[in-house]
């Protein structure tokens, strides 16, 4: 498989996805989106994983996933207030 390529088909979709992930607020709709783009990129990064594990693509996109997973999963917990307890 061409990375060249698969990357140019998908490029759009996966700076989308950084794009919604990144937002301070999402309608319903793009809301929507970004679990859709969450899905395919899953596929995706999966799939270069596969082929080229310690490529520079499969850390960013791995990036941009674990930021999709904070926004509809919520914030991660504040460490330093568990602590506190």
């Amino acid at each position: 498989m061409d990375m060249d390529a698969f990357s140019a088909a998908n490029g759009d979709k996966w700076s989308r996805l950084h794009q919604l992930a990144h937002k301070r607020r999402l309608s319903g709709g793009e809301a929507d989106e970004l679990l859709r783009l969450y899905q395919s990129t899953s596929a995706h990064l999966s799939f270069i994983r596969s082929i080229a594990p310690e490529s520079g693509l499969s850390a960013s996109l791995s990036a941009t996933l674990a930021q999709a997973r904070t926004r509809f999963t919520g914030e991660p917990p504040n460490v330093r207030a568990d602590v506190r307890r």
